[in-house]
């Protein structure tokens, strides 16, 4: 029996492991058993593993096998945390939404764990260093197979067997048309690029450790064969995933004068691939688009605008490689004063609307009449619009459903297009930081453990695979490579063998907790939990609507052109001189159109930005990082942030905010070393910060005072060079202002948002730091009081918060009604018509909605400059105006309704 077991585990299962990564990328995605109210099946690759897992856990069992020390932890708790969302999911959140299956459901949390397992196996199997020589075969025997499967699929007519609808996932033969993407043996193209990014930095590395000048030979031929294939799969994120794994492997073998040959051949290759290139090329288009002078939106691309037309007219369909172009537009800003105008008619192509589906139907056009107006702008492809429109929106909308374990495994259907928001939308910050923890301490592993390495190639395998790893997660942002099956079999058994590597040269425990708690303190980590506190704080009001001034800096965005530009930094507008913040509309403008939720995610950034600044100041003048960080909770919860964040005309102040705190930390880092270089890129952060908005120039005041505070009450200018350097500029910038025409230059409010949420909150922290100091309080009781402060002022101004989003949830609701109310009900105007609006609110409650910027807003709806909007107190007013005006409507926003009121 024991010989048996010992059988099992020194003969069996290595080469079943060594079956498996040839089998699983060659064997194409055949069915086997169907699972219902899904396409995905059981195959032949889950009936081998699961005899693999039961081989494995008999000689686990009977002490042949062990599990690796460090890197098993955190995948314990992956398949917990996994567990237990399940559970919750299947209890409270399946209940509530419709087309889930807890079957289904449950099939992929064991598909998660039939993916991990493999990691325990292989590990397991490397006893010695000589073992992974096997692997390094079957790796090379599966490359070579399924490349030359692909170039059978381009050349010889192969069949491809795809999974990428319920159809195809039947297991029919697909014969690809000339030009078609390429899948090799794989389910789907992104699949199979995705295997060879990973496996050409593997065999790269390994390049450099055989000595054997046919072997280095052989694996040259594979790796340039695997980037031809690769190419020909015309996956744009994988090329560019593979030139970023590959400049990194060669990085950390050392061999950096190969990067730019090694880069310039691929690019080269790149361009001799048939069709790939151009479907680089056409990520981004631009195109002239049709754009609906009532409602200022994009509606479809255009095809002709012949003087006249008669009837439909048919367009042949696009050539395989041609992507077709989707319902998502960036604004291209005109570069000449008069845009053509289509008079009454426009021949747009299909579809007129957002739907996903019609997207995909680009051979149809179709006649519109109407008034149209025609901008260039860069359209991107469907791809793209089916991660922008669906996928990631899906995922998200998940994600909010239950943030901490997710709405469940499937509910946002197979894919979402980005790992990452898919696992928070199905496991929530406790799945994505589970998930996350596992690669954690790879590279823990990895950096603690590699110098313990003695043979080159043991070296070679661990550096391709690191890098192959980073390879996938950054594939990651756009593809759900962790979940692709074949990818992810292969990952977890290469990942377990280069573990085993690791182990067979250094056994000993890593102190995880010890490392992993440095590493959740280093600034990197600080960084994410500032951003889910950023996003948990004001996550809800990225779907708030514009409302008062926000219109009146989204029409001079939208009537900006690319000449403009020098003019933001030459005039003034409206009194002030901000050119970097009007370079900012114009910019967000150009991507985001009137959609809220881009412009209030940049707010979102400009605030994580900031605190992040503050946290580093925070440690610098604190020199205690937990301290800096309670810091910086506090300014996030501040309450003129909170004013900064709930509408967008707070652009000014909060892109200040941010090259302000940059100029400060700078002036801290030359105080510690005396380097010019600080003060280059200080002045460069204060002179960016003024040009953002006036106040910022009060920095060097903000200088003096910490120069006060630091020493003890005394007025002493800290690096008085550093200082001079400041004034001087402030005092070219008061020159270059006057000269500008603006005639504002003081503004204490923007004064106060500027400077009050940011070093003042530090300055505090300080000053109440100094004052447990001096009540000779031991560090223990210093920082319990210090939190204890803290937390009740969170508390008061969480209060202030709740408030705050509800009056500007509600303004958004009713600047957003009284808007659609006008669009809804009348398509168009007459010419120089006049339109009076009365009892429209200037505030609800301390929030804004209509003190100014209706006129603009109403331009958007009509983008007719003819149009005139006047606000009067009463209808009487109103319509004793309207009686001398022939075209005329008068209209009462009463009861939360607007209503056209007519004269009688």
């Amino acid at each position: 029996m024991l010989k048996l077991i010992a059988w099992l585990s020194d003969k069996a299962l290595p080469f079943l492991v060594t079956f498996l990564i040839i089998f699983i990328p060659l064997y194409p995605k055949l069915p086997l058993i169907g699972v219902t109210h899904t396409w995905v099946y059981i195959r032949v690759e889950d009936i081998i593993i699961g005899l693999t897992s039961i081989v494995w856990l008999i000689s686990l069992v009977f002490g042949k096998s062990s599990i690796p020390k460090n890197i098993s932890f955190p995948i314990f708790v992956y398949w917990i945390v996994g567990f237990l969302s399940t559970v919750i999911a299947l209890i409270f959140i399946f209940p509530t939404i419709a087309n889930v299956f807890p079957f289904v459901a449950l099939l992929h949390y064991f598909r998660r764990i039939e993916y991990l397992i493999l990691f325990f196996i292989a590990a397991s199997t490397v006893k010695k260093p000589e073992d992974i020589n096997k692997y390094i075969i079957a790796i090379c025997l599966a490359m070579l197979g399924v490349t030359l499967y692909g170039f059978g699929q381009r050349f010889l007519g192969l069949p491809a067997f795809l999974t990428m609808n319920e159809e195809f996932a039947k297991g029919i033969p697909l014969y690809l048309p000339p030009g078609a993407r390429i899948t090799s043996t794989f389910g789907g193209h992104y699949d199979f690029a995705a295997y060879l990014v990973l496996i050409i930095a593997l065999l790269g590395s390994i390049f450099f450790a055989v000595k054997r000048m046919i072997l280095k030979m052989f694996i040259l031929i594979l790796c340039v064969g695997g980037l031809s294939v690769l190419l020909l799969t015309a996956s744009r994120v994988s090329f560019a995933v593979y030139l970023v794994t590959i400049v990194l492997m060669l990085i950390m073998q050392k061999k950096k004068l190969l990067i730019i040959p090694v880069v310039i051949f691929s690019v080269i290759l790149l361009a001799q691939v048939k069709g790939t290139a151009d479907r680089f090329a056409k990520t981004f288009r631009i195109q002239p688009i049709v754009i609906n002078t009532q409602t200022g939106q994009p509606i479809a691309v255009l095809e002709k605008l012949p003087p006249e037309i008669s009837g439909v007219r048919p367009t042949s369909p696009p050539v395989q490689d041609t992507l077709p172009l989707g319902t998502g537009f960036i604004g291209f800003p005109p570069v000449s004063e008069n845009q053509p105008e289509a008079t009454s008619v426009a021949v747009i192509k299909k579809p007129v609307s957002s739907s996903l589906k019609l997207a995909t139907i680009s051979s149809e056009i179709s006649t519109i009449s109407g008034s149209f107006l025609i901008q260039k702008a860069f359209v991107y492809d469907i791809s793209f619009t089916t991660r922008l429109q669906g996928g990631w929106p899906r995922a998200w909308n998940a994600f909010l459903r239950n943030p901490l374990t997710g709405s469940g495994y499937s509910s946002i259907s197979l894919a979402s297009d980005n790992d990452y928001l898919r696992l928070l939308g199905e496991t929530g910050i406790l799945g994505f930081m589970a998930f996350l923890f596992i690669f954690t301490t790879y590279f823990i592993v990895v950096y603690r453990k590699f110098a313990a390495i003695k043979s080159s190639m043991g070296k070679s395998f661990v550096i391709g695979m690191t890098a192959g790893i980073i390879g996938l997660s950054l594939n990651a942002f756009l593809i759900d490579v962790f979940e692709a099956s074949k990818v992810a079999y292969i990952l977890w058994i290469l990942i377990g063998i280069t573990i085993g590597i690791i182990e067979c040269y250094d056994k000993s425990s890593i102190k995880l907790w010890q490392e992993t708690y440095r590493l959740l303190k280093s600034n990197m980590a600080v960084f994410f939990y500032l951003f889910l506190i950023t996003i948990f704080i004001y996550g809800k009001t990225l779907n708030y609507y514009f409302v008062s001034s926000d219109f009146v800096l989204l029409k001079i965005a939208a009537q900006s052109k690319f000449s403009d530009v020098l003019q933001y930094f030459i005039h003034q507008y409206d009194f002030s001189y901000q050119p970097l913040s009007r370079l900012l509309y114009f910019i967000v403008y150009a991507i985001f159109w009137l959609k809220p939720f881009g412009y209030h995610f940049i707010s979102l950034l400009l605030l994580l930005f900031s605190s992040f600044m503050v946290y580093l100041i925070g440690q610098k003048i604190l020199h205690n990082k937990f301290l800096a960080f309670l810091a910086t909770c506090i300014y996030l919860f501040m309450p003129f942030n909170n004013g900064n964040i709930v509408w967008i005309s707070s652009y000014s102040i909060m892109l200040a905010t941010v090259f302000s705190l940059l100029a400060f930390y700078f002036y801290h880092l030359y105080c510690q070393n005396n380097k010019l270089t600080w003060i280059f890129f200080g002045i460069i952060s204060y002179i960016c910060a003024f040009l953002s908005n006036e106040m910022a120039i009060f920095m060097p005041v903000l200088l003096a005072g910490y120069g006060f505070i630091v020493k003890g009450g005394r007025l002493v200018f800290v690096h008085k060079k550093y200082y001079m350097f400041f004034l001087f500029i402030a005092f070219l910038y008061l020159i270059l202002h006057y000269f500008s025409g603006a005639k504002r230059l003081l503004d204490f409010d923007a004064l106060v948002k500027l400077y009050g949420t940011s070093l003042i909150t530090v300055f505090i922290i300080f000053l109440i730091k100094k004052i447990c100091q001096r009540l000779v309080l031991k560090p223990a009781r210093q920082n319990l009081a210090m939190v204890l402060i803290i937390f009740v002022l969170i508390l008061r101004f969480n209060y202030d918060l709740a408030e705050i989003f509800a009056a500007w949830e509600t303004a958004a609701k009713i600047s957003h009604k009284i808007i659609y109310a006008v669009k809804d009900n009348y398509r168009f105007f007459p010419k120089k018509a006049t339109l009076y609006f009365v009892n429209i609110p200037n505030n609800y409650k301390k929030a804004q909605v209509f003190s100014e910027g209706l006129a603009e807003a109403i331009w958007f709806v009509y983008r007719d400059d003819s149009l005139s909007v006047v606000r009067t107190n009463t209808p009487d007013d109103a319509f004793k105006s309207a009686e001398k005006i022939n075209d005329s409507h008068v209209f009462s926003f009463d009861n939360n309704e607007l209503t056209e009121v007519v004269y009688r």
